[in-house]
Order: C-alpha cells, then sequence, then structure tokens
C-alpha cells in the first residue's frame, strides 16, 4: 500500500514540476500521437490542449516544418542517443512564426523496447531575434567604412580627423594620411564652419543633427553635401563622432527641375477635360484631377485608397467580380497594354450612371508595370447627338422602307388590276386567272408578314438558356436534310456550358434563317459547319459554310430590305435576324469571298458559365 501512494505521490510531483517550468514538455507514443504535455508548450504553440493530445504531430505544422521534426526523431529513434538544441520553424495558433527549439529522448518499456519519445521544446524565437540583429549590426558597422558610397569621417571630441573611407580620399581629393589629425572645419567656408560646431557640440551632447555645407575640394571647386553628424557612443559615453556627408549638388538640381514640372503636370490635370485617375497594381487610386472628381462626384480624399473599378465602374458589371474574370483595369496591367474601353457606364457618388468611354494604359517602372492610368470622358452629349442622328436615320429608313414596299407590292397589284379587268370584260376566263391572281396575293402577304416581323415591338421574356440546347436543337432539324441534298454538316461546341439570357425561340429563329442561306449556297458535296465559343463575356454562335460566296459589293448591302440575291426573296430575312440578335445585346457580322464560301458570326451576352450554374 505504501508504495503505492509513494508512486502517486512521485506522479502527482512529477506533473507539479512540469506545470512549474516555462519551457514546453510533450510525450509521444510510438505512433507519433501526443499523449502528455504541460501547460507551458501549449501557451508557446497558442495551440489549446483538446487539439494536441492523441493527435499526430503533422496535424499543425506545414511539410517543411513536419519533415524538419521527422529528421530529429527518427534520428533519435534509430540510434537511440538523445538529441538536444534542434531549431525549426512553427506558425502558431495566432498566427506568428516562431523559432524553436526542441530536444528528444527515447522512451523504453521494462524491457528496453522503445515505446515513445519526450523531449523539451523552447521558444527561442526572440533569442535569434537578438542574435540576428547583433550579427547584422556588426556587419554594417564592419562594412561602414570600406562599401559606403558616402564620405564617413570619423571625429575625435576635439573635432580633429581619427579616419576617413576611401569614398572621402575620392571625393575631396586628399589622401588618407594627410587628413589624419586635421580638424575637419579647415575645408569649410566661416558661415558653414559655424553651423558645424554647433552640430558638433549637439552631437556630443548625443544628439544628431543635420546640416547642408559646402566642401572645398582639393582643386578649389565647391561641392554641396549633405552632412550628418552621429555620436559614437560607448557604454552609454560619447566617445567620438561620425560626420557621413553625401553629395546633393545634382539633388539639388534635380529637385528644382521636379518642381517646375510638378507646377506644369498640375497644370496640365487641372486644366484638361478628361478624368484623369491613377491607380496601383490593386486598382486602388492614388490620384484623381478635378475633372474627374466634377464628374464622378467623389472628392479626391474620398476616393485616395478605394478601388477604383469596384467604385466607378462594378455597378453595372458585376458578373464579371462574379465569374472571377479579370476587369478591363486589371487586363491592362496584367497584359502590359493599352485598353480602349467605349460605350460603358460609370456609377456616380449619388448612384446615378454616366456613359463613358475610357482608356487604360499600364504604368512602367524599369520594365515593370506598378500600376495604370486611366483618362476617361463623359459621353453623355454625344450619345444624345448620336440618338438625334440615329432618329434622322430612322426617318430615313422608314422612307426607304416606303420606297421598297410601294415598288414591291406595286407588281402583283398591277397584275391584280389587269387581270380583274380581264375578267369584267371576260367572266367565263376567272376560274382560269384565279390561280394567277391567288399567287401574287399570297406575295403580297408574304412581303406584309416580313415588314410586321421587323416593325412590330417584340416584348419578349428573357430565361438563362444553355447555348449548347438552342444550337443542338437547330443541328438535329437540319442534319438529315442536308445528307438529302449531299451536304456535310459539321458541329463544334466549345462553349464551356455557356448560359445566355434570351428567348429561345428568337435565337432559334435566327440559326434557323442562317442555316438556310448557308445550305442555299453550298451545292452537292459542299460543307456547312456550326461551331460555339467562349471569349471573355461573350458567346460566339458561328455559321460556315463553302458555297459560292459574295462579292464586296453584294456584302455591302446585306441586311438593307429588300435586297437579295435569291428568287422569290424579299431581303428582309437578315434583317430580322439582326433585330433580334440587338435586342439581345448582341450584334451579327458577315464574312464572304466568292468561291471560297461565307462565314456569318453572331455574339451574344454571356450571363454565366455552366460550372457557375
Amino acid at each position: 500500500m505504501s508504495t503505492l501512494v509513494n508512486s502517486t505521490r512521485d506522479i502527482v510531483w512529477q506533473k507539479e514540476i512540469l506545470e512549474s517550468i516555462y519551457d514546453g514538455y510533450y510525450e509521444m507514443d510510438q505512433s507519433a500521437n501526443l499523449v502528455m504535455l504541460n501547460s507551458s508548450l501549449c501557451e508557446i504553440l497558442r495551440v489549446p490542449e483538446c487539439q494536441l493530445i492523441g493527435k499526430a504531430y503533422r496535424r499543425h505544422l506545414t511539410y517543411s516544418q513536419a519533415k524538419s521534426l521527422y529528421r530529429l526523431w527518427s534520428f533519435v529513434w534509430r540510434t537511440g542517443a538523445p538529441r538536444r538544441a534542434h531549431e525549426f520553424q512553427f506558425t502558431s495558433g495566432d498566427g506568428q512564426e516562431l523559432t524553436l527549439e526542441a530536444s528528444a529522448t527515447l522512451v523504453r518499456n521494462s524491457f528496453g523496447a522503445p515505446v515513445g519519445m519526450r523531449g523539451i521544446i523552447r521558444n527561442i524565437t526572440d533569442r535569434k531575434r537578438v542574435e540576428c540583429a547583433l550579427r547584422e549590426s556588426e556587419r554594417r558597422y564592419r562594412s561602414l567604412f570600406d562599401e559606403n558610397s558616402d564620405l564617413v569621417v570619423q571625429l575625435d571630441l576635439k573635432g580633429r580627423i581619427v579616419d576617413v573611407n576611401p569614398m572621402t580620399e575620392e571625393f575631396i581629393g586628399y589622401d588618407r594620411e594627410s587628413l589624419l589629425g586635421l580638424p575637419l572645419q579647415v575645408f569649410l567656408s566661416k558661415q558653414d564652419i559655424y553651423h558645424l560646431l554647433r552640430g558638433f557640440v549637439y552631437s556630443r551632447a548625443g544628439v544628431i543633427k543635420e546640416l547642408e555645407v559646402l566642401i572645398r575640394h582639393r582643386t578649389g571647386r565647391p561641392i554641396r553635401v549633405r552632412l550628418k553628424v552621429i555620436p559614437i557612443r560607448a557604454d552609454d559615453t560619447v566617445t567620438g563622432v561620425f560626420a557621413i556627408c553625401r553629395d546633393v549638388t545634382e539633388r539639388h538640381a534635380t529637385v528644382e527641375a521636379i518642381r517646375k514640372l510638378s507646377i506644369q503636370t498640375k497644370s496640365i490635370l487641372e486644366s484638361v477635360a478628361e478624368g484623369i485617375c491613377g491607380v496601383d497594381l490593386q486598382g486602388r487610386v492614388i490620384f484623381v484631377n478635378p475633372a474627374a472628381e466634377r464628374m464622378s462626384g467623389y472628392a479626391a480624399a474620398n476616393l485616395h485608397g478605394r478601388d477604383f473599378y469596384e467604385t466607378l465602374g462594378c455597378s453595372g458589371n458585376s458578373h464579371i467580380r462574379e465569374r472571377g474574370h479579370r476587369n478591363p483595369v486589371q487586363e491592362a496591367m496584367h497584359s502590359g497594354q493599352t485598353r480602349h474601353i467605349v460605350d460603358v457606364q460609370f456609377w456616380r457618388k449619388d448612384g446615378t450612371p454616366f456613359p463613358v468611354e475610357y482608356v487604360v494604359s499600364p504604368i512602367y517602372e524599369e520594365d515593370q508595370v506598378t500600376g495604370a492610368v486611366l483618362v476617361f470622358r463623359d459621353i453623355t452629349l454625344r450619345r444624345q447627338s448620336e440618338e438625334m442622328l440615329l432618329r434622322s436615320e430612322k426617318l430615313s429608313v422608314v422612307g426607304q422602307l416606303a420606297a421598297g414596299i410601294a415598288h414591291e407590292i406595286r407588281n402583283p397589284l398591277t397584275t391584280l388590276k389587269g387581270f380583274l379587268q380581264l375578267v369584267a370584260k371576260q367572266p367565263e376566263s376567272g376560274p382560269k386567272y384565279a390561280d394567277i391572281m391567288s399567287t401574287e396575293i399570297e406575295r403580297i402577304s408574304r412581303i406584309t408578314n416580313e415588314l410586321l416581323a421587323v416593325a412590330r415591338p417584340q416584348f419578349s421574356e428573357f430565361q438563362s438558356t444553355p447555348v449548347e440546347q438552342i444550337v443542338t436543337r437547330v443541328y438535329d432539324l437540319f442534319h438529315s436534310e442536308a445528307l438529302m441534298q449531299g451536304i456535310v454538316m459539321e458541329m463544334h461546341l466549345q462553349d464551356e456550358g455557356a448560359m445566355v439570357l434570351c428567348e429561345a425561340d428568337r435565337i432559334h429563329q435566327v440559326l434557323v434563317n442562317l442555316i438556310k442561306n448557308a445550305m442555299d449556297a453550298v451545292t452537292g458535296g459542299g460543307r456547312v459547319y456550326l461551331s460555339t465559343w467562349v471569349d471573355a463575356d461573350k458567346v460566339y454562335i458561328r455559321v460556315r459554310d463553302t458555297g459560292i460566296g459574295m462579292d464586296a459589293t453584294t456584302l455591302e448591302h446585306v441586311g438593307e430590305p429588300f435586297y437579295t440575291t435569291k428568287s422569290g426573296g424579299t431581303g428582309l430575312g437578315v434583317m430580322v435576324c439582326q433585330r433580334i440578335v440587338q435586342s439581345h445585346g448582341g450584334c451579327i457580322e458577315w464574312d464572304s469571298k466568292v468561291g471560297e464560301g461565307t462565314t456569318v458570326t453572331m455574339n451574344l451576352p454571356l450571363h454565366m458559365l455552366g460550372n457557375h450554374a
């Protein structure tokens, strides 16, 4: 009984000792799981005991940190020899980078077989910092004379030169031997001697003093220098003075040139009508001109340090941020190329939008991009002028359409009038000409319906639709017909599951029209290609054929009402396609060469990619 009591007392006594020491104590089993530790270890690591006990040591370490400790413990386990003072890095629970020192000793069972490991972990971060600081201080002082690019002169407390560095010899034209023992003031004017003596008095009192003086070269040439007088201390006692000089002759000239240039630049920035804004590599505003303040409604102080694109340019372009794409400012800095952005919206401080066009140019310093400059212009007045011009053009189009309607309908009406007059004189011939008159009436009806498709306002409900679904549906519709006509039709989808906000039936109508035109242009043995892809914030759909193609003159008239090269056509189908694509915020382009075929490419705004849905 007494043995058990003594054993229990020893365990409690050992536990109290471990809890009283400042160093961390640990024990591990054969599986490298921590089975015992003291509170000091938790404090050092900034990790609670519940996250350490029973857990593998690797859980709180990076790969390199774990590898370092593994080398320590594998050596001890393999050789049985204890190891001490093994340094390793550790990131504490509160994010601090620590330098720790670990020891390790094998724990053996009663048979002498190793069953685990114990050791001490000590935080030596502060000690390492002090050692590093001391080494750095020694290195600086050792290289002060030999490597310093400034003039360094060591003076005693009477102001006599004790030592100089090689740069001093080169700078004032005297060798070291001829300078030793001389007072520094022999190289100064009377006025500068007074300033130097005053600075020397401050230094003897332990205060650093800076002043500008003129030093005479051996040839008599004056050199303007910035002189710093620094006390030399030993055990809190000033034993001498360092006089460190730097040639500021060129700097004075440069400062004056910069001052004049700054005045000129400021005048230019304040006088230009365009908004000018500078940003750093993170897109944060570092300067703005008054025009930018007026247009945005923000004072310069409110913009400094804020993300430019988030503040002025992102309210209407949140989809770019949601998909993780670079905005134009980031893209310009990343690519190192100037970006010209037209017809977008910026947002004022009061939340109202205004149309702008802007140019983003990267700023280079020593071939490295360090930021960007944005020059933007409010195009509200220009857009109003364009709208007035557009209204004028619409009136012109109305006149053109009216002329076309009159021309297209007049011919069948003339035919109908002639036959009606003939039937009135010869009633018995009515059935004979009925089919002809019906055909002319159908032609008038077809022209009228296509005109209505162009002119009728569209009230659409856009829904997010996969581009692949629309394109595949059209491909399946025409694939069999193409085979029967001896036409090879191929489909290549590379849209990454892109979704567009659209009225699917209307986009389907556009593709049907384009593929019909392509098949009409291809003779037996030709090919029609249907492809899709995504670029930036656009989805592209292309229909390409290997048909007869169009010459430059025909290509110029594509989309004009009543212009067609097909017999029986009205020329309104292409116009309808353009109207549908434009109503979806996209555009459509034609490219063609005679004998090579025609390529039609339309793009629509990207809503989201499939893997973001």
